[in-house]
């Protein structure tokens, strides 16, 4: 895994794509967004696991 990629720079286009088209592109947005749904969550509990471990 990379660590220090910036995750947010994927799901950012993919969260506005998927909140501006609901059905047009139905599987792309629906894949994009479990990813994005889980990946967030995942994601922002890693961050908050890194933020207490550095004090």
């Amino acid at each position: 895994m990379k660590k220090n990629q910036p995750f947010d720079s994927q799901p950012a286009w993919a969260r506005a794509q998927s909140k501006k088209m609901g059905n047009p592109v139905s599987k792309i947005t629906k894949v994009a967004g479990r990813r994005i749904g889980g990946a967030l969550r995942a994601e922002q509990a890693r961050q908050q696991k890194r933020k207490d471990s550095r004090h």
